[in-house]
């Protein structure tokens, strides 16, 4: 059985997605094995990227189609915090660590996923949406999804359980509610650091 979010007819590299992702993205929700060179991987998700023109109008649409809905980012939020992490970037010595990780990464990649796929310029279910679906899962199992969650780490299992819900598949929808689940589980924990092995 496909784990949580997965579609089991996804051809992964008709939508351009570079094989080495392959591992990372059908280990979600666990981490993949240990010895998979983790920074190769984040460089190549991080050059699947939209251009900032792309990027900037998805996130528009995002907000234009989906605040109504639920406010998890504001404009400001994507295109002042999240973005400039991840454009321009010209040290790429460490990629799984810092302020700007892997699951910020993750959580900007599935707002651009939620915009291209309620893109009314776009065909519905569209290929774009199903890569950084794709490229968002692949970054979060780039470090622990419980002991390295964030905000932003449940932030992005929310919407990829939306963008499960969204995605015309009837074998998505109980999945959507076994990630929105894991999301609701580790935001418990990520209030109760001392759950999670934290000091502080």
């Amino acid at each position: 059985s496909a784990r949580p979010g997965e579609s089991p007819s996804t051809d992964f590299r008709a939508l351009g997605i570079p094989p080495e992702l392959d591992v990372f993205y059908h280990a979600f929700p666990l981490a993949p094995p240990i010895g998979v060179p983790r920074t190769h991987v984040r460089a190549t998700i991080e050059s699947c990227l939209p251009s900032p023109e792309r990027a900037d109008r998805l996130c528009r649409i995002f907000l234009d189609h989906m605040s109504w809905m639920f406010q998890i980012a504001t404009y400001q939020q994507l295109t002042q915090d999240l973005m400039p992490a991840f454009y321009g970037r010209a040290d790429t010595s460490d990629l799984t660590t810092g302020e700007d990780g892997p699951h910020d990464l993750a959580l900007l990649l599935i707002v651009f996923a939620v915009g291209a796929l309620v893109d009314l310029s776009l065909p519905a279910y569209n290929a774009e949406a199903q890569r950084y679906h794709i490229l968002s899962r692949a970054a979060l199992a780039l470090q622990p999804l419980v002991e390295k969650a964030s905000l932003n780490t449940v932030k992005t299992l929310h919407l990829i359980s939306i963008f499960n819900g969204m995605s015309g598949k009837e074998s998505n929808m109980a999945n959507t509610y076994t990630v929105l689940n894991l999301a609701s589980r580790i935001a418990q924990r990520a209030s109760h650091p001392q759950l999670m092995g934290h000091s502080d």
